[in-house]
Order: structure tokens, then sequence, then C-alpha cells
């Protein structure tokens, strides 16, 4: 499993409440058709991060074709730094380690 994790510098309060609502009523719904994917956390706080699962690197990479051009969006109509973007594998996940 791989996990993409995306942090946002720049947006603040109110602006991150409709950016996380932007995020579930029109990102979630597209990503979800995406191949491979599994599951998505968006966090708050000093910045704003959304965490995603694909079963394959291979799957996390294709996912590039919807957010990219997403995050693109973003950084123009909020006028904000492009996001720091980084990939990780997954080593060991907590309920798939369950005695």
């Amino acid at each position: 499993m791989f996990a993409h994790l995306s942090l946002q510098k720049g947006l603040a309060g109110e602006v991150q409440r409709e950016e996380v609502q932007g995020f579930i009523d029109q990102a979630l719904p597209e990503l979800r058709k995406l191949k491979g994917f599994k599951d998505a956390y968006v966090l708050q706080g000093e910045v704003m991060a959304i965490f995603t699962l694909w079963e394959t690197q291979a799957d996390q990479k294709a996912s590039a074709s919807f957010v990219g051009p997403a995050v693109e969006q973003l950084v123009a109509r909020r006028k904000i730094a492009t996001p720091e973007q980084l990939v990780f594998e997954v080593a060991a996940h907590a309920l798939d380690l369950r005695p």
C-alpha cells in the first residue's frame, strides 16, 4: 500500500473549512472512482493536509492525472504556494497487526 500526503500552507480558519467541504463534495467522489483508491483523511491545523491511501504505487502515480489539475486550481483560486507533495510506502498498518 502507498500513501500520498499533500501539505498546504497559507489556508486558515474559514478558508480551510471551505476547502475541506470542497474536497468532500467534489474531489472525494472522483477519487473513489480511481483504481486502487483505499481511503482519505483531511487534517486541519497550522497546515491543511490531505492524506490518501492507494493499493499500489502505480495506482498512486496514476492518481496524479486527477490530483495535479485539482491542486493547480486550488493554488490559482486561493493565490497560495503549491502544496508539498510526499509519497510513502506503508510499512505497517495497525489494523493489519491486530493480535
